[in-house]
Protein backbone atom coordinates (compact mmCIF):
# COMPACT_ATOMS: atom_id res chain seq x y z
CA UNK A 1 0.00 0.00 0.00
CA UNK A 2 1.47 3.53 -0.95
CA UNK A 3 2.13 6.30 1.43
CA UNK A 4 -0.79 8.19 0.22
CA UNK A 5 -3.24 5.25 0.52
CA UNK A 6 -2.14 4.41 3.59
CA UNK A 7 -2.86 8.44 4.57
CA UNK A 8 -6.25 8.16 3.08
CA UNK A 9 -7.05 5.62 4.44
CA UNK A 10 -6.34 6.53 7.98
CA UNK A 11 -7.68 10.12 7.62
CA UNK A 12 -11.05 8.17 6.73
CA UNK A 13 -11.29 5.99 9.67
CA UNK A 14 -10.46 9.57 11.89
CA UNK A 15 -13.26 11.46 10.15
CA UNK A 16 -15.91 8.61 8.30
CA UNK A 17 -18.39 11.46 7.23
CA UNK A 18 -15.57 13.84 5.41
CA UNK A 19 -15.43 12.73 1.52
CA UNK A 20 -12.17 11.64 0.20
CA UNK A 21 -9.52 13.55 -0.61
CA UNK A 22 -9.61 13.84 -4.70
CA UNK A 23 -6.00 14.13 -6.52
CA UNK A 24 -6.91 16.94 -8.56
CA UNK A 25 -8.26 19.02 -5.45
CA UNK A 26 -5.96 21.86 -3.80
CA UNK A 27 -4.41 20.97 -0.68
CA UNK A 28 -4.70 24.48 0.43
CA UNK A 29 -7.70 27.49 0.67
CA UNK A 30 -7.75 30.97 1.06
CA UNK A 31 -10.61 33.06 3.10
CA UNK A 32 -10.65 36.46 2.93
CA UNK A 33 -11.60 38.92 5.45
CA UNK A 34 -11.07 42.05 7.83
CA UNK A 35 -8.64 41.80 11.13
CA UNK A 36 -11.03 41.80 14.50
CA UNK A 37 -8.52 41.00 16.56
CA UNK A 38 -5.35 39.78 17.61
CA UNK A 39 -3.30 37.58 20.09
CA UNK A 40 0.09 35.88 20.36
CA UNK A 41 -1.18 32.56 18.62
CA UNK A 42 -4.26 33.31 16.46
CA UNK A 43 -6.25 35.96 14.66
CA UNK A 44 -9.70 36.46 14.09
CA UNK A 45 -11.38 37.83 11.37
CA UNK A 46 -14.82 38.95 9.79
CA UNK A 47 -15.20 37.51 6.61
CA UNK A 48 -16.87 38.01 3.32
CA UNK A 49 -20.18 37.09 4.64
CA UNK A 50 -20.13 39.03 8.40
CA UNK A 51 -19.02 35.80 10.16
CA UNK A 52 -16.30 36.09 12.73
CA UNK A 53 -13.86 33.38 11.67
CA UNK A 54 -10.96 32.33 13.89
CA UNK A 55 -7.85 31.18 12.77
CA UNK A 56 -4.39 29.35 14.80
CA UNK A 57 -1.38 30.97 13.20
CA UNK A 58 1.34 28.06 12.95
CA UNK A 59 4.24 28.42 14.11
CA UNK A 60 6.36 28.33 10.16
CA UNK A 61 3.32 30.95 8.98
CA UNK A 62 4.29 32.96 6.23
CA UNK A 63 3.10 37.04 6.70
CA UNK A 64 3.38 39.33 3.71
CA UNK A 65 1.78 43.13 3.87
CA UNK A 66 1.24 44.66 0.49
CA UNK A 67 3.48 41.56 -1.44
CA UNK A 68 6.29 42.83 0.35
CA UNK A 69 7.72 40.16 4.10
CA UNK A 70 6.29 41.34 6.92
CA UNK A 71 5.92 40.10 10.33
CA UNK A 72 2.49 38.91 12.46
CA UNK A 73 3.26 42.33 14.65
CA UNK A 74 3.02 44.12 11.29
CA UNK A 75 -0.95 42.62 11.24
CA UNK A 76 -3.48 45.55 13.17
CA UNK A 77 -7.19 45.21 13.69
CA UNK A 78 -9.04 46.78 10.90
CA UNK A 79 -6.15 45.14 7.92
CA UNK A 80 -7.59 43.12 5.20
CA UNK A 81 -6.02 40.33 4.95
CA UNK A 82 -6.39 36.47 3.01
CA UNK A 83 -5.36 33.54 5.17
CA UNK A 84 -4.42 30.69 3.74
CA UNK A 85 -5.02 27.49 5.47
CA UNK A 86 -5.07 23.84 4.57
CA UNK A 87 -7.68 21.70 3.62
CA UNK A 88 -7.03 19.30 6.41
CA UNK A 89 -7.29 21.85 9.11
CA UNK A 90 -8.80 24.98 8.37
CA UNK A 91 -8.31 26.39 11.74
CA UNK A 92 -4.88 26.47 11.11
CA UNK A 93 -3.55 29.71 9.32
CA UNK A 94 -0.03 28.84 6.96
CA UNK A 95 -0.12 32.13 5.57
CA UNK A 96 -1.41 35.66 5.78
CA UNK A 97 -1.27 38.24 3.41
CA UNK A 98 -2.00 42.02 4.63
CA UNK A 99 -3.87 43.65 1.52
CA UNK A 100 -3.98 47.49 3.57
CA UNK A 101 -2.32 49.18 1.32
CA UNK A 102 -3.63 47.59 -2.21
CA UNK A 103 -7.12 48.93 -3.02
CA UNK A 104 -7.03 47.34 -6.71
CA UNK A 105 -6.80 43.63 -4.77
CA UNK A 106 -8.74 40.96 -6.60
CA UNK A 107 -10.21 38.16 -4.81
CA UNK A 108 -8.54 34.75 -6.48
CA UNK A 109 -12.35 34.27 -8.42
CA UNK A 110 -11.57 37.54 -10.13
CA UNK A 111 -8.25 37.27 -10.96
CA UNK A 112 -9.01 35.97 -14.83
CA UNK A 113 -11.09 39.01 -15.13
Amino acid sequence: MSKFDEARRNSAAANPNRPPERSWEPSMQTVDGVVTSLAINSIVMKNREGNLVSHTLAEDATYTCDQAACLVSDLAIGHRIRVTVAKADRTMAVGIESLNLNSNFKSPDDRHN
